[in-house]
């Protein structure tokens, strides 16, 4: 039986970087999935991916940089 994986699960450690490797794309695929099931939006999506990261002490540039990345592979499929 497959772990379920966590919204954490999406970022590569220790350098926080979303959806680097493979595994943490295929987390990111169900993050998406329940975010969408939830009639979620991409700004709640951020917001999320904010506050993960800056309780995380990740700098500024370095929310910057992920919450593009991730705006680019999951936006599209966000309101």
């Amino acid at each position: 039986m497959r772990k379920e994986r966590r919204f954490e699960d999406c970022f590569a450690e220790p350098d926080l970087e979303f959806a680097f490797l493979p595994v943490q794309i295929d987390a990111a695929l169900e993050w998406v999935n329940t975010l969408r099931a939830n009639d979620s939006t991409w700004a709640e999506a951020r917001e999320e991916i904010e506050a993960f990261l800056r309780a995380r002490q990740a700098d500024k540039k370095h929310i910057k940089r992920q919450i593009e990345r991730a705006k680019a592979l999951i936006r599209p499929w966000l309101t």
